[in-house]
């Protein structure tokens, strides 16, 4: 069995990753807002993130104001569907006891 990325083991940054997958790209705020996060801890989880692959961001300049976007990568969908998968033959095991 493959061995899940330790970055996954935190609530958090499991719900930005499906956040992400099912949104496509986020703004920032919108998902500080959806996940419920001060912005420096987001900013703790998506650098985490980052640093594995599993995330891109991109920071630009919209009418004076710094204005930056989140998007899930490959290897992100990866690690996400994997991680279900672990989840799925864990329950599995559980559910027989």
């Amino acid at each position: 069995m493959k061995q899940t990325p330790s970055k996954l083991f935190n609530p958090y940054r499991v719900w930005i990753l499906i956040d992400l997958k099912f949104s496509g790209k986020l703004r920032f705020n919108k998902l500080r807002d959806d996940i419920g996060l001060s912005n420096g801890n987001l900013s703790t989880h998506l650098r985490a993130l980052e640093k594995e692959g599993f995330i891109k961001s991109n920071t630009f300049l919209d009418k004076k104001k710094l204005v930056s976007y989140i998007i899930i990568t490959f290897e992100g969908m990866k690690a996400l569907d994997e991680f279900r998968e672990q989840l799925k033959n864990m329950e599995k095991v559980l559910s027989k006891n």
